[in-house]
């Protein structure tokens, strides 16, 4: 699991420096840092910012955070009414009903079928790694596994926008 954590690690650590420096002030991430008083850090930062294509700046992001919480979270199940869920295609499934919501206008956001093609990228090489660790019903223990998917989950917030 080691590899997997860092692995993660540095695909959340990526597309948190896009969030960082190349999307909106009005990211809560960015509010955050504010609050903080990370603003001089960020500054710093900024004289090492390159150009980033769109794709990099709007998809990549989510398709980091589905890589990342994908491959921590495989190995963890729930069970729902004697149904086994594998908690490891959560982030694809969510993800991909998430830019179907921004479609319907039920949810903010853009849709963006680059979104859903990097999802499905991002999700499916987490899923083709190798490696097979023990199954755990995800809140059956708190181990740092089940700690770090949920956390994982709490990320979604932090790209959110205020206003």
């Amino acid at each position: 699991m080691k590899r997997e954590y860092l692995l993660a690690a540095l695909a959340l650590v990526a597309s948190l420096y896009i969030y960082t420096l190349y999307r909106s002030e009005a990211t809560v991430v960015n509010h955050v840092f504010s609050i903080l008083g990370f603003d001089e850090g960020k500054k710093f930062l900024m004289n090492f910012k390159m150009p980033l294509n769109d794709w990099l700046v709007y998809s990549l992001p989510g398709g980091l955070w589905v890589f990342a919480v994908t491959i921590i979270s495989k190995g963890l199940f729930l069970n729902i009414m004697e149904i086994k869920l594998k908690v490891c295609y959560l982030p694809i499934v969510y993800a991909v009903i998430l830019e179907f919501l921004q479609l319907s206008g039920i949810t903010n956001g853009t849709f963006d079928y680059n979104d859903i093609v990097a999802t499905l990228m991002f999700g499916g090489m987490a899923l083709l790694l190798k490696g097979k660790p023990k199954e755990v019903l995800i809140f059956s223990t708190l181990d740092l596994r089940t700690i770090t998917t949920i956390g994982g989950y709490f990320i979604v917030f932090l790209s959110d926008t205020i206003g």
